[in-house]
């Protein structure tokens, strides 16, 4: 009969396990589908290390190949190649092999100690002999029969401990310490810690009990210390996704305090600072645009020539400048054909017969110096070199003292110079 029980638990355990593994493939592939690309990638590395004979397989593997693309593509994470995932699949089936490994160590030194506990006259003796510590039972590295197997045997600690709880004249310091070990095997370090600080202000001197005490508060100070981690990396990932970068960047750079070498708060801190950075530039951008827009209407275009000037140094690929610089570059080709007809010389006796005066640079000439530069600026962002070269020596020629033009000039000719060498 015995036996009948365990081959149905058996088969109960085996098709439950298919079941978890099934549902562990549609749970990634919704992640995927909701863009939750990074929990979607470790769920299904995760199936690819415990359900190496499913049918499913090569499924995983092409769907770790085009979230790793995803990534790549929204978050500017490195794009794996045929190798990389692949080392990533054996890395993640080694992990979960060795979680395992510790996992089934663990799990014999459990059964050991549930058998002492069941032999014991009290439950205590043998549990303050033990070193087991069950808050190192890993899930993740179990598979569903080791799981229930140590939930079992956990179980039967509980019932042990319970009986000296509930006994009708219970030691005051032996229900203190019991109550701390049920806590202890429920998971729940805090009140262990409550239980067994009573204990020892009974037993000031009892060595074993403080360093059980010391080791608990230790791996109860670092569970705080990962959940802590935790909080701020999910505060910072909210603040990352609806854009507010600024608030995020305290969140992940609070978490690499507290963890230096965590891989997902750096890399969400360099990808919240690169959006800070990029956030920034296109508002400079942006109030360059309506400046230069301003001062073309105002009919100030010189001015207005070096706002896009700007804006194509900051990202020259954009279009918006590019056009209002070739607008602005016919604009100041009129005003200049325009000038020219206005300053036709006098040819009548009269201005023949003046005496010749000091020549001085008149404020046309200024003007019109000052538009030939733009114009050689603006041919010069085009890559324009000899029509660059021809506005600048206009200016110069018109304004020999204005310095920018002139080393501006030496410039392009030297570029042209190069050029003709190669």
């Amino acid at each position: 009969m015995a036996l009948k029980n365990f081959f149905i638990m058996g088969m109960i355990v085996f098709f439950s396990s298919e079941v978890l593994a099934g549902d562990r493939f549609s749970a990634a592939v919704q992640h995927y589908r909701d863009k939750r690309y990074g929990t979607a990638l470790q769920e299904f590395l995760l199936f690819v290390s415990e359900s190496p004979n499913s049918h499913k397989m090569d499924k995983a593997i092409r769907y770790i190949w085009v979230v790793s693309q995803a990534i790549k593509k929204k978050e500017s994470r490195l794009l794996l190649d045929v190798d990389d995932w692949q080392q990533t699949v054996k890395s993640a089936q080694k992990i979960i092999a060795d979680r395992r490994s510790e996992a089934n160590k663990m799990l014999k030194d459990l059964e050991a100690l549930t058998v002492d506990v069941s032999k014991a006259d009290s439950p205590l003796d043998p549990l303050r002999r033990a070193k087991l510590d069950p808050s190192h039972l890993d899930p993740s590295g179990m598979d569903e029969w080791v799981r229930l197997r140590a939930d079992q045997y956990m179980t039967v600690i509980r019932q042990m401990l319970n009986k000296v709880i509930e006994s009708s004249n219970p030691n005051a310091e032996d229900l203190h310490e019991a109550k701390g070990f049920f806590w202890f095997y429920q998971g729940d370090l805090e009140l262990t810690i409550q239980e067994w600080e009573e204990v020892l202000k009974k037993r000031p001197n009892d060595t074993q009990l403080i360093a059980r005490l010391r080791s608990v508060k230790e791996q109860w100070k670092e569970q705080k210390r990962q959940e802590e981690i935790e909080h701020y990396i999910q505060l910072g990932i909210g603040y990352f996704k609806t854009g507010r970068y600024k608030k995020a960047r305290p969140c992940f750079k609070r978490a690499l305090k507290l963890d230096p070498k965590n891989p997902e708060a750096a890399r969400y801190y360099k990808l919240t600072r690169q959006s800070i950075k990029q956030a920034h530039k296109q508002q400079r951008i942006q109030n360059l645009m309506i400046k230069g827009r301003a001062l073309e209407q105002k009919g100030q275009l010189l001015e207005a020539v070096q706002h896009w000037v700007d804006i194509l140094s900051l990202e020259p690929q954009n279009a918006i400048a590019r056009r209002s610089l070739e607008r602005m570059r016919k604009r100041l080709i009129m005003q200049e054909k325009t000038a020219q007809v206005a300053s036709v010389p006098d040819k009548s006796p009269r201005a023949k017969s003046a005496k010749p005066k000091k020549k001085e640079i008149s404020h046309q000439a200024l003007r019109q110096a000052e538009e030939a530069y733009s114009l050689g600026l603006i041919h010069y962002s085009d890559g324009n070199l000899p029509e660059a070269k021809k506005y600048f020596r206009q200016s110069v020629r018109l304004n020999p003292g204005m310095k920018k033009a002139v080393r501006a000039l030496d410039q392009v000719t030297s570029e042209i110079d190069k050029t003709q060498k190669k």
